[in-house]
């Protein structure tokens, strides 16, 4: 049974991920991370096959080009198409739970398989409740959202701020709609993103030192001298190539608008403290549309409209100030009579 992916549909097709998932390490392509999203939409709307506990996604090859990239530019289909399989059956995460204790490297797909036109994706047992039956801790995501990005890096930092940017239960996103401060160390997130792979040898083992709090900074250092070969190793490469292009894609083409700030770095230092803000565009229009209704005439006096008021808030609120004093002198008139 293979998943259909409509792109006239795609707007309203909408799947879960783990947060866990989301806040993970690992390096992989743009391609493999859609085609994570196809296999997470599939498997969350039934259209899978299981054998024993494994969860089977098969794609038709014309939807895995359409949504992944994958095209005949640069290499044969067929070639695009293997290294997309091979990445896939390769992806490894690292996941870790401070508070309790504990961290996981995981394969997620065991097999990929192309066969007849279609391409089946064999995930691993142990993945599944990253995947299906995810109640709590999670991010919602429209596939024509996910499929829009067309760098990796903005596909990762976008649903890692997504992940973290959330409204609790008990506030009223509708009154007091806000941005959100989110702080990550440079070294960490060239490790969520994948500049840096988590599962080199190298690496692993630095973190592996210390689990409770693992030491990207000097995993990175540790990836810098065994490695002369490693991508944006210096802060301004990293901030024009990864970071402001992302941002940019990210504002033009999502929910969100973000801006950042980092802190001063020292002479020898490879790693700074980012901090991103984060405002959903929704909320950037309700806030605006909450400033309009209360508008302060020049005299101090504060004229609140109602929201169906609005478009006429040019007439209602006087252009000068003495005839608003006119005003407000009849009120105190009648008021003390």
């Amino acid at each position: 049974m293979s998943t259909q992916i409509d792109p006239s549909k795609q707007a309203a097709m909408v799947f879960k991920k783990s947060n866990k998932l989301i806040q993970s390490k690992f390096s992989c392509s743009i391609g493999v991370n859609r085609l994570l999203a196809m296999s997470l939409y599939a498997i969350q709307e039934g259209n899978f096959e299981q054998k024993g506990s494994k969860y089977i996604c098969s794609f038709q090859a014309s939807d895995i080009a359409q949504c992944t990239g994958v095209s005949a530019k640069g290499g044969t289909y067929y070639g695009q198409l293997k290294k997309l399989s091979y990445e896939m059956s390769n992806l490894k995460i690292f996941t870790e739970d401070f508070d309790n204790r504990s961290f996981v490297y995981m394969s997620l797909v065991t097999k990929a398989e192309f066969k007849n036109g279609v391409l089946s994706i064999n995930f691993d047992d142990e993945a599944v409740s990253f995947l299906r039956g995810i109640t709590q801790s999670y991010t919602s995501f429209e596939i024509q959202s996910m499929m829009q990005f067309k760098s990796n890096y903005a596909f990762r930092i976008y649903e890692w701020l997504r992940s973290k940017a959330f409204y609790f239960k008990n506030e009223n996103r509708s009154e007091n709609p806000h941005p959100f401060s989110i702080k990550v160390e440079l070294s960490e997130l060239k490790f969520i993103v994948g500049v840096l792979d988590i599962n080199s040898d190298t690496a692993k083992k630095v973190i592996e030192t210390n689990l409770d709090y693992p030491d990207y900074e000097l995993a990175e250092r540790a990836e810098l001298d065994s490695n002369k070969d490693v991508k944006y190793s210096q802060w301004k490469h990293f901030k024009s190539r990864v970071l402001d292009q992302a941002v940019k894609e990210i504002n033009e083409k999502s929910d969100i608008y973000v801006t950042y700030t980092n802190d001063r770095m020292k002479k020898g230092e490879i790693s700074t403290t980012i901090y991103f803000n984060v405002e959903y565009k929704q909320d950037r229009e309700r806030k605006e549309k909450l400033d309009k209704n209360s508008v302060i005439a020049e005299n101090g006096v504060e004229v609140v409209l109602k929201e169906s008021d609005q478009e006429k808030s040019a007439t209602k609120i006087p252009d000068n100030t003495e005839t608003v004093n006119k005003k407000v002198e009849t009120v105190q008139v009648s008021i003390n009579r």
